[in-house]
């Protein structure tokens, strides 16, 4: 895993693709060729983290966090975009956030059920 995220707590999440290159200490422009659609992916049952960048190899394209619920890659739950390396691994913490309360919530739900 990318060293800038490991300090990212996936909670129990289990990742599934690494193909995270960017290095954040450096400029985006130049970096071009780690700029894939497909990044990181973690697994957590249900519920599935995906970050990719597009269009990919495109300096003026945005990384893209999806929150997929049962492979409905049609509908993601939280689709958020950013361009800025900082506020990436933000918006990755808040989506770690959410999938963990949806996870509680359908716990819940089974407990009652």
């Amino acid at each position: 895993m990318n060293k800038i995220l490991h300090d990212i707590d996936f909670k129990d999440g289990n990742i599934i693709f690494d193909d995270f290159a960017i290095n954040f200490f450096f400029p985006l422009l130049g970096q071009e060729l780690t700029l894939k659609e497909d990044l990181l992916q973690v697994d957590y049952g249900n519920y599935l983290l995906d970050i990719g960048w597009y269009p990919e190899f495109e300096i003026n394209g945005k990384f893209i966090i999806q929150i997929i619920s049962n492979f409905n890659w049609e509908k993601p739950i939280v689709k958020t975009k950013t361009k800025n390396l900082k506020s990436l691994k933000k918006a990755i913490k808040k989506a770690v956030d959410i999938i963990e309360s949806l996870k509680n919530k359908d716990f819940s739900k089974a407990e009652y059920m």
